[in-house]
């Protein structure tokens, strides 16, 4: 039965018993047309692409269904790796049985921290995957417990790429139970068995993986405690190799000041899947926490210890926040290729006109070194954003990113501005000046100019234009990086609600 003949029925039924059926419906359409985008590589210029996602969403009677239709048409398409294409995708169902959801389809997942697993939806930097399978959670008073397992099932379409990706099929089964013993005080455990359907030789490739964790959300209504520790076996080209994890939280508070204390040890530890076909590389399954900032790279969180402290005061009367932040890092220690990171960086919110307007920046220090002491990488980066409200629903707003890097004792600059107005519920209008000079090559473009155009049609439509050109690079967001192309050429996305 497909998933809309399901939800009909789910509809159909829930009206013949009274009760309420809701069927909520998102459609994102999405045309681009590429022209030379001004990096080395020729293989993704002067070609069109359409891709559509019809999400539909059902419930009633305490079940919910959902699936998702993509469409993608390319026109004069560069290569063989961009395909057009037509699937649902995001199919699921749940259905309550007494105290058990039980659930089929397309599943996110995710233990603990995710340090194990970590399938969640964050396709604006990596590939969305689900699992393909089924759950059983149990819900008590004072336990939770679930059981699931199935094959992941990634979306055929790399929107970063723009490529087409091959099911790889691989195979997941895993448990978590959590106990609530007493106020304040929670204890989880999971474990996690993955099977690649990729093999490196004829040797079944494999991992078996548990881990537990505490936390106390409430320690004296003035602290919160996290821990959590994990350990693998791994199976891998038919060699055996252990992998440890462990991290922790201390979230203080004093009145208006905070101090956030965070640790991490990864020893080998990794959640690698088959090939995804459209970057040539692995799947990683899991993504620990990472102590960097939310946009920063990490390259390395498979053998990493390291700690990180924030200290922040919030001066109510002002309504102003400052705050001061000291990460390190050390990867592969012990190893030749042993890397020491440190990032320094502080900076502040400010809210004025009663909350309407405010003024946030940043900025700080990173270097990275190797054991011999060579210098590998030094960052200096400011950031800063400002909105101003006009009155009557209009604001000027103004956002910046700007970094001086040297890298291998190779000095550039890369970062952008955007500049624009804003009328609430009327629509946007943007430009934007980025700059990239990493590579100095006469017919790669250092500088790039972009308009955006965004129109509130209704309530239920959104209608965003982008014109010109953007600078790519290599974006992180929570451990998760992707190297993008620069994007040169019109793009236009229509999201529609009902």
């Amino acid at each position: 039965m497909s998933p809309w003949a399901l939800l009909l029925l789910t509809c159909q039924t829930s009206a013949a018993d009274g009760a309420a059926a809701n069927v909520s419906v998102t459609d994102t359409l999405t045309a681009e047309y590429h022209v030379d985008n001004g990096n080395p590589q020729d293989d993704d210029d002067n070609y069109g692409v359409v891709y559509d996602r019809l999400h539909l969403v059902g419930g009633a009677a305490g079940m919910t269904a959902s699936a998702r239709l993509d469409l993608i048409g390319f026109y004069q398409a560069p290569s063989a790796a961009y395909r057009s294409d037509a699937r649902l995708e995001r199919v699921a169902l749940e259905v309550p049985v007494g105290q058990l959801r039980l659930s089929a389809g397309d599943l996110y997942q995710q233990l603990g921290r995710g340090i194990v697993l970590s399938l969640r939806k964050a396709d604006e930097v990596s590939t969305d995957v689900a699992l393909r399978g089924a759950e059983a959670r149990f819900a008590g008073a004072q336990q939770v417990a679930r059981v699931f397992a199935g094959i992941t099932n990634p979306v055929n379409f790399d929107p970063v790429s723009q490529k087409f990706l091959v099911d790889v099929d691989d195979f997941l089964a895993g448990s978590a139970y959590e106990l609530q013993p007493a106020s304040g005080l929670i204890l989880g455990a999971h474990t996690l068995y993955t099977q690649p359907r990729e093999r490196l030789l004829d040797a079944i490739d494999r991992s078996y993986n548990a881990g537990f964790y505490a936390e106390l959300p409430a320690l004296f209504d003035f602290v919160s405690l996290y821990g959590e520790v994990a350990a693998q076996q791994r199976e891998l080209a038919g060699e055996p190799a252990i992998g440890l994890a462990a991290y922790g939280t201390a979230d203080l508070r004093f009145g208006d000041s905070g101090l956030l204390f965070e640790g991490l040890y990864l020893d080998q530890f990794e959640q690698k899947g088959s090939r995804n076909t459209a970057l040539q590389s692995r799947f990683d399954y899991n993504r620990p926490p990472t102590l960097e900032r939310l946009q920063e790279e990490v390259l390395n969180n498979r053998d990493a210890a390291g700690g990180r402290v924030r200290v922040e005061h919030r001066f109510s009367t002002l309504d102003l926040l400052l705050f001061l932040n000291a990460m390190v890092r050390i990867c592969d220690a012990g190893n030749p290729a042993e890397l020491r990171q440190g990032h320094a960086y502080g900076g502040g919110e400010w809210y004025f006109q009663d909350g309407a307007s405010r003024v946030a920046t940043s900025a700080g220090y990173r270097q990275e070194q190797q054991s011999d002491g060579m210098t590998r990488k030094i960052m200096v980066h400011a950031e800063g954003d400002y909105l101003q409200s006009l009155g009557s629903g209009l604001a000027l707003h103004l956002s910046t990113l700007n970094e001086l890097r040297r890298r291998d004792d190779f000095d550039y600059l890369r970062g952008s501005t955007i500049a624009g107005l804003e009328y609430s519920r009327v629509g946007s209008l943007s430009f934007e000046f980025g700059y990239d000079t990493q590579n100095p090559s006469p017919d790669v473009s250092s500088l790039f100019f972009a308009g955006m155009l965004g129109i509130d049609l209704a309530d239920f439509v959104q209608v965003r234009l982008t014109a010109g050109s953007r600078r790519g690079g290599l974006r992180c967001v929570a451990g998760a990086c992707r190297e993008f192309p620069p994007f040169a050429g019109v793009a236009t996305e229509i999201v529609a609600r009902l």
